[in-house]
């Protein structure tokens, strides 16, 4: 599961405004708050991104439109990418479809539960996540404060998320003849402990989680990280840390830490 003390791996739990609407002038829109980042729900309405959250709900006009895509900038730096909104939009086109996966196997299952959380699949239904439930690629799992979810994938990876955290399963693709593949996964809160399994031993192209701070490149680790403050720490392995500018960093000392900085 999710933990914030690493001391000898002995790692213990932790335990309505008014509508707006913004207008793209440029590679970026600022967001007002930063809870339009970590806690608004993301829907496509038809070209426009609608942001509903706890401050209000915000309407970019044009955005899935636009000649070119704009971060989403909140006051303190943090940034919904492109990349992350995909991971984490839905649409009514989509809610219209029934969910149905006969045609789809999964990549996981939840390995452990507690606490409140919710699976949302790519059709937009939403479930209460129960043990051993089957996880899909587009999934997004969210935990509540008190709620973590450990996933098991088939390729022996294992990603446990806690404390209000928001994780897409963005992509994942695994050949079991070859032992390789590819995993790209998004965190927008909250905090997660991620074990590699044979995907991501050498190579760590192979293995990417994005936050709203920045990215992780994983080879062959055990690694904590704390989305909400940007610190990423190495438990076993190595990782390459990037920022939001680009630059990057190889962390490979056992609990050596790095704070991903979204002001640069």
């Amino acid at each position: 599961m999710a933990y914030k003390n690493f001391d000898d791996l002995s790692l213990s739990p932790t335990s309505g405004a008014a509508n707006e609407t913004l207008q793209i002038n440029g590679p970026s829109v600022d967001l007002p708050d930063a809870s339009y980042v970590k806690d608004a729900a993301l829907e496509r309405d038809g070209a426009d991104l609608v942001l509903d959250g706890p401050q209000g709900t915000l309407t970019i006009e044009g955005y899935f439109s636009a000649a070119e895509t704009p971060d989403l900038v909140a006051p303190n730096g943090e940034t919904l990418t492109p990349e992350l909104v995909n991971s984490f939009a839905r649409s009514p086109a989509q809610y219209a479809q029934s969910h149905s996966m006969n045609d789809e196997s999964p990549v996981g299952s939840v390995d452990e539960i507690s606490g409140e959380a919710t699976i949302t699949h790519l059709d937009g239904s939403v479930e209460h996540i129960t043990q051993g439930m089957p996880i899909y690629q587009g999934d997004v799992i969210e935990t509540a404060a008190d709620g973590a979810v450990n996933i098991a994938f088939i390729d022996e990876t294992s990603f446990a998320v806690s404390e209000d955290a928001r994780l897409a399963i963005d992509e994942y693709v695994y050949d079991p003849s070859t032992e390789s593949g590819s995993q790209d996964f998004s965190v927008l809160k909250g905090m997660f402990v991620f074990t590699s399994g044979l995907i991501g031993r050498d190579d760590p192209d192979d293995v990417n989680i994005d936050t709203p701070s920045g990215s992780i490149g994983i080879r062959g680790t055990i690694i904590a990280g704390n989305v909400d403050t940007g610190e990423i720490t190495v438990v076993e392995g190595a990782i390459v840390v990037r920022d939001l500018s680009g630059h990057e960093m190889t962390l490979a000392t056992q609990f050596e830490t790095a704070k991903l900085d979204p002001t640069g």
